[in-house]
């Protein structure tokens, strides 16, 4: 979300994350309870810096495949790990982990859903080929959620 509003406004997507983020984090205080809301508003912040500084540390070449593939992988288990230490990274992750625990839908399935509304705005916004990239690494990102995060495995 905050990578789609930064091509329409003048504010970075670094910027950015910690606003969007901030509804879904007060839904988070009072759904999943305070420890869950003080851990995602701590990542949130920690990954607006990190996508902050991350154009500083781009490899010079890396084939696009590859990079959306192992990103998208990456992205999943860190995402899973948060989600296995009651915590998210924010966004919708924050209404999928509710609903996977108040309605036991698998969470990587709800982001798929909401991750597919998000690609429809940014046909709109994006150039087909970016997008076909983004959908790859969505997918990676939310196949390692649909085949790993179950309820109640490995509380912490």
């Amino acid at each position: 979300m905050a990578l789609l509003i930064s091509y329409v406004t003048p504010w970075t997507p670094a910027q950015l994350l910690p606003v969007v983020n901030l509804p879904f984090i007060l839904f988070g205080l009072f759904t999943m309870g305070r420890a869950f809301a003080a851990k995602t508003l701590a990542v949130s912040l920690s990954l607006g810096a990190a996508v902050h500084i991350a154009p500083e540390m781009l490899l010079p070449h890396v084939d696009p495949a590859f990079a959306w593939i192992a990103g998208g992988t990456l992205l999943g288990m860190g995402i899973l790990c948060f989600a296995r230490h009651n915590a998210s990274i924010g966004g919708t992750g924050v209404v999928t982990l509710w609903m996977q625990k108040r309605y036991g839908i698998n969470a990587g399935k709800a982001q798929m859903v909401f991750d597919a509304c998000l690609f429809l705005v940014a046909a709109f916004i994006q150039p087909w080929e970016q997008l076909a990239w983004s959908l790859v690494g969505t997918v990676a990102m939310n196949l390692v959620l649909v085949i790993w995060h179950k309820p109640g495995r490995y509380r912490g």
